[in-house]
């Protein structure tokens, strides 16, 4: 039983300690046209052309030893098997470090790979603001609670640690626009509403109500619900 040499000569190599030198030929042979074809290309940071070189150089004398080896040329003992592991070794490094990727430079953005969430839109009112004696740039980092009036669902709260314009601080019982994700519903983001025509007036009319005792508080908040989402039909 034989195979063919690695180096293309055509020899048949017959099974034992020369087949093994051929399967060690096959491959350095591999590694050496691997590190040559690096050495034609612009290299990593991480590689050094002068190792490189060198390392092709030292390739080119333990292939010859192993060629000399699978051919018969050479006993078993006569190969310096010390270096033929170092070899071999150092490729293995070398092909692993040429083929690694990049480090990502801090001014080229991670592309993410996260799904973009359904986001979801709604208006809502500002429960409770409060600082957190933070500023960046003179803007104010502030709690900030909001009740939620989603168009389809019961109202609900959330609440974040978020930074605000100093020019456009909410105070509490503003209306704002809100956009969360369903599963993360605390990392919103909210911007000040704009007023629309007859809707201040109505949720004075409802608060007014909830004062006197007129409207409890499960009734003023659905009314309001319906008010800030849009709804229509009697509230119940």
């Amino acid at each position: 039983m034989a195979n063919d040499c690695f180096c293309g000569c055509g020899m048949r190599i017959p099974f034992g300690r020369r087949a093994a030198a051929n399967v060690i030929g096959r491959q350095i042979t591999k590694d050496m046209t691997a590190l040559r074809q690096a050495a034609t290309r612009t290299l990593p940071p991480a590689v050094d052309r002068a190792g490189l070189e060198r390392l092709c150089y030292d390739g080119d004398g333990v292939l010859a030893q192993v060629r000399a080896r699978a051919h018969g040329e050479t006993s078993h003992d006569e190969i310096d098997r010390a270096s033929t592991q170092a070899f071999l070794s150092a490729a293995r490094r070398m092909r692993d470090t040429l083929t690694r990727p990049a480090p990502r430079s801090r001014d080229t953005p991670e592309r993410s790979t996260r799904t973009v969430p359904n986001r979801v839109r709604a208006r809502g009112e500002v429960v409770d603001i409060r600082e957190t004696g933070m500023t960046v740039n003179d803007d104010p980092r502030v709690r900030l609670r909001v009740r939620v009036f989603p168009p389809d669902v019961d109202s609900f709260e959330v609440e974040r640690k978020l930074l605000v314009s100093r020019l456009a601080i909410p105070r509490r019982d503003d209306r704002v626009e809100v956009e969360y994700d369903p599963d993360e519903p605390d990392r919103f983001t909210f911007e000040l509403a704009d007023a629309t025509p007859g809707l201040a007036e109505e949720l004075a009319e409802l608060a007014a109500l909830h004062s006197a005792g007129a409207l409890t508080e499960e009734e003023f908040q659905r009314a309001k619900s319906t008010v800030l989402g849009g709804e229509t039909g009697p509230t119940r």
